[in-house]
Formats: C-alpha cells, sequence, structure tokens
C-alpha cells in the first residue's frame, strides 16, 4: 500500500472516530406533535447523551397524554447529560395543559453529583396547566447539581395546589437562570404564584423578566427564591400586579446563610400583600448582603408593614440606593414605603438617593416613608435622599429611624 493511500485511511479512520464520538454524546430530535415530543423525552431520557429536541410550530396537548414527562424511576434509568428543548417562539409552539394537568415534569433528583444533566428551556409557551399534586401547573423540574435554564419563554394561566403556578425549580448545587420571559395570570396554593426556587448552594438569577397578575396563598405572588447560600439576583425586570397571603406580594426571597440578594434596574407595582411587603419582601439571616439600586416601587400596599419594601435580617448589611418610592401604603403597621430591619448588632443600613413620596402608614403605623431599625453598635445612614407627602398616624411622617446610632443627611 502506498503512503499517499495509508495516510488517506488514517485521515479517514480519524473522522469516522470524530464523527461517531460526536454521535455517541449528542442527539437532535424534531418533533412536530404532541405523541412524537413525548417520544423523544422518553428516548433522550435513557440514551447516554446530551440531547436536544426541536419543536416546530405548532399546538402540543400534554392532556392528551396525561401531561408531558422526562422522568426515571430509579438511579439506573437517569442519565448525567443535558436536555435543551427548543421551539419555534412563545407566539408558535404552544404548550398547553387543556386545564387538566401538569404540562412538564423532569425529574432528575436521583443524580446525586451529576453536574452535567442541565436543562434548558427556550422560545415556547405553558399555558392552561392544572396541577392538583402539588407540584406545579406549567413546568415541574427538579435537579441535583446542575443547572436550569429558562430563556425567552411565556407561562400563561398556570394553576397548582403546591408551590409555583407556572414553575417549580430545584437546584440543590446547581444554578438557575430565568431571563427573557414572561409570567402571567397563574396562581398558587403555597408560594411563589408564578415562580418558586429552591437552591442550597447554587444561585438563582431573573434577568429581563415579566411577573403580571399571579397570586400564591402564601408568600411571593410573583415569585419566591429560597437559597442557603450563593446569589439570588433580580435585574431589569417588572412585578406587577401581583398577591400573596403571606409576605411578598410582588416577590419573597428568603437567604438562610452566607449568601447576597441583589435586585436592580427594576420595576415594583401595584402590587398587593395581605401580610408585610406589598411589592417586595426580603428574609436574610447571617453573613449576608442585600443591595437593592435603582427600583421604582410604586402603589404596593400591604396589611402590615413595608407597604413598598419589607427587609428583616438577622446579620445582613442592607444598602438601598437611587431609587423612587411613592405611592405605596401600609395599613395597619409601620414604613409605607419602605421597613428595613435588623436585628443584629453590626448590620448597617444604608440608605442612599432614595425619593420617598406620598407613602402612608396608617392605623398607628409610623415611617410613612422610611422605616428603619436595628440593634446596639449598628449604624443607620440616611443620605441624599427626599421625603414629600408622606403621611402617618402616628410617628414619623417622613422618616422613623430606630436604632442607638443614626444620621439623616
Amino acid at each position: 500500500m502506498s503512503i499517499r493511500s495509508s495516510s488517506f485511511l488514517f485521515v479517514l479512520s480519524l473522522l469516522v472516530i470524530a464523527f461517531t464520538s460526536s454521535f455517541a454524546f449528542a442527539a437532535t430530535y424534531n418533533v412536530t406533535t404532541t405523541a412524537n415530543f413525548q417520544a423523544a423525552l422518553t428516548a433522550a431520557q435513557a440514551n447516554g447523551q446530551d440531547d436536544t429536541i426541536n419543536l416546530a410550530a405548532g399546538l402540543y396537548d400534554a392532556d392528551a397524554i396525561g401531561g408531558f414527562s422526562y422522568v426515571g424511576n430509579s438511579v439506573s434509568q437517569q442519565e448525567n447529560y443535558s436536555l435543551t428543548l427548543v421551539g419555534a417562539g412563545v407566539a408558535s409552539t404552544i404548550l398547553t395543559g387543556d386545564n387538566s394537568v401538569l404540562i412538564l415534569k423532569i425529574d432528575n433528583r436521583n443524580l446525586s453529583g451529576a453536574t452535567s444533566a442541565h436543562v434548558s428551556i427556550s422560545g415556547m409557551r405553558f399555558t392552561s396547566g392544572v396541577d392538583v399534586s402539588n407540584l406545579s401547573g406549567g413546568l415541574y423540574v427538579i435537579n441535583y447539581d446542575a443547572n436550569i435554564s429558562i430563556s425567552d419563554t411565556e407561562f400563561l394561566n398556570n394553576t397548582t395546589n403546591g408551590d409555583g403556578g407556572d414553575a417549580n425549580l430545584t437546584s440543590a448545587d446547581g444554578d438557575i437562570t430565568i431571563s427573557n420571559s414572561t409570567f402571567t395570570g397563574s396562581s398558587s396554593g403555597g408560594s411563589g404564584g408564578a415562580i418558586y426556587t429552591f437552591n442550597n448552594t447554587g444561585s438563582v438569577y431573573v434577568i429581563g423578566s415579566a411577573f403580571n397578575n399571579s397570586d400564591s396563598n402564601s408568600e411571593g405572588g410573583g415569585v419566591y427564591l429560597y437559597l442557603n447560600s450563593g446569589t439570588a439576583s433580580i435585574a431589569n425586570s417588572t412585578f406587577t400586579g401581583n398577591a400573596s397571603s403571606n409576605g411578598g406580594g410582588g416577590a419573597y426571597v428568603e437567604v438562610s446563610s452566607g449568601g447576597t440578594f441583589v435586585f436592580t434596574d427594576s420595576t415594583l407595582s401595584n402590587n398587593i400583600s395581605s401580610s408585610s411587603g406589598g411589592g417586595l419582601y426580603v428574609d436574610v439571616s447571617t453573613n449576608n448582603n442585600v443591595v437593592l439600586d435603582d427600583l421604582i416601587v410604586t402603589g404596593n400596599s400591604s396589611a402590615n408593614e413595608g407597604g413598598g419594601v419589607y427587609v428583616f435580617s438577622d446579620a445582613a448589611t442592607v444598602s438601598f440606593t437611587n431609587s423612587t418610592v411613592e405611592d405605596n401604603t401600609a395599613t395597619t403597621g409601620d414604613g409605607g414605603g419602605a421597613y428595613i430591619y435588623s436585628t443584629d448588632t453590626s448590620a448597617d443600613i444604608t440608605v442612599d438617593n432614595v425619593a420617598f413620596t406620598n407613602n402612608s402608614a396608617d392605623s398607628s403605623g409610623s415611617g410613612a416613608g422610611l422605616y428603619a431599625g436595628n440593634g446596639a453598635n449598628a449604624s443607620i445612614s440616611v443620605d441624599n435622599s427626599t421625603f414629600g407627602e408622606n403621611t402617618s398616624t402616628n410617628e414619623g411622617g417622613g422618616v422613623y429611624l430606630d436604632g442607638t446610632s443614626g444620621a439623616l443627611n
């Protein structure tokens, strides 16, 4: 055999190996019907490959098959590979529960340490999902260590008896990212009228998304975000017309230890809480930081403290800057515009360049614009901020500072 022939065969063999390796670790399914989609999910769940399922424009009826699912019943039936679902756009690829079933369930809970079983969903609409098993109406995803990503997706009129009317997302040690998506008209019997997320050491990011007219029978009319450590971040998003029976008509964020919450460039408007935090409720504990910046907080109301914003911390440093807080009401509590309180002796509170206008604290409430308080040895600083036309039935029509060291400049 000539050298040229040997070289050709060698190169050809490399190409074959490269092709088969690629094929062995990645599969693509193009689906057009309800049956096609479920068949692709079933095949993808156990093929030992990273999978992409492209959903063509059309209506995919989850009720016709009892709900779409990507679920392994044991460790051996679940695999450490990614799943990517791509639609043709929110107006074109529509997944419906027909007011009868949870639309899509993805369950990788048995994959302890599976850092590659990422889930990504984009370009579709979830609508009319109804769940009575305490999961979610629209989308239920549970991962162990892998990431969950939802982008360019619409959720509309989904309902659950449990948490997360539109989506219930758990990734113990991975990250959850929600971007450029809308959530409208959904409800939950638990927390998170639209979205419920749970993380242990991972982080949660909500970016460029809108939450409208959803409600929960517990915390977080729009969203409920929980993490143990890591970062919870909301940016460039809007929360409008949401309601909760407990804290956080628009959003409820809980960070239990060693994490950070950052909320920037966003709007909270016309949200209602039957407890505290009409627009936003933040509950943070040891060694955390809270950063609220460039927010518009308007027209929100709470039955108790914090008509617009409520922040309660054990040991968090709180910074509230460059924002507008107006036309908010705390009907029976303190802080019509904002209520910020820390029980720790070293957790400083800083408010800088915030305009508090036309807020009210009714029924013996104090601090119509702002109520801020903390423990001994910590400081409260209010700088470059304005207070106008705020009304309180008790003390501090504009601002009430409750602490051993405070400054109003």
